[in-house]
């Protein structure tokens, strides 16, 4: 027996506001409140709709447009045999330019230039070969080096890269362009800007 006047601490006990919000009636009218002022409908459809992004569809078709713009190179080009046992390669496409070093069978090493990283192109030509030199906007001290092309071919190289820069400067969308219409009009654009 607990003497008159004295409390008792009970923390099993609810009091207060837990006491009221344990009795159903009071639920009723508080949960009642709360949803008037929160359509508890609308918070279920914000819940459920995923958000909703308007520039999926536009990201979606730009990705499947570069795809489709990488699938043919504009050129291909290899280093001359005699004088390099496994020949270099220079492959060039509307994004970017890769350039594939072989030094033995079977191995190789890819170095991939972006387009719009390309500050400029250099063809060096002597007797009988030239050498292409791209210039990264990132390592402007370096370069990259490929020797022993055509004198032919590094010229055609330079004005197709060139011109891929010079439409890439202006915002062309290469990948709407007929490919049979592509590779004339680069190569003219890069060789007009050349002179």
């Amino acid at each position: 027996m607990v003497p008159k006047g004295e409390i008792i601490f009970n923390p099993g006990k609810k009091t207060g506001f837990q006491a009221q919000f344990s009795n159903p009636l009071f639920q009723r009218l508080f949960l009642d409140r709360l949803e008037a002022s929160f359509p508890k409908a609308n918070l279920q459809q914000e819940e459920r709709a995923p958000p909703q992004n308007p520039k999926t569809k536009d990201d979606t078709q730009k990705l499947n447009e570069l795809v489709a713009g990488t699938r043919i190179p504009l050129l291909k080009i290899k280093t001359a045999i005699p004088f390099n046992p496994f020949p270099d390669e220079l492959i060039v496409d509307i994004n970017k330019v890769t350039i594939v070093f072989r030094q033995f069978f079977a191995s190789a090493q890819e170095h991939s230039v972006l387009i719009k990283d390309i500050s400029d192109i250099v063809v060096e030509t002597s007797l009988l070969f030239a050498t292409l030199k791209i210039i990264d906007i990132g390592y402007t001290d370096n370069s990259i080096d490929i020797n022993y092309l055509s004198k032919k071919g590094a010229i055609k190289a330079k004005s197709v890269i060139q011109g891929l820069v010079v439409a890439h400067k202006y915002g062309v969308d290469l990948s709407k362009v007929a490919d049979e219409d592509l590779y004339g009009k680069i190569e003219y654009l890069g060789s007009t800007e050349n002179k």
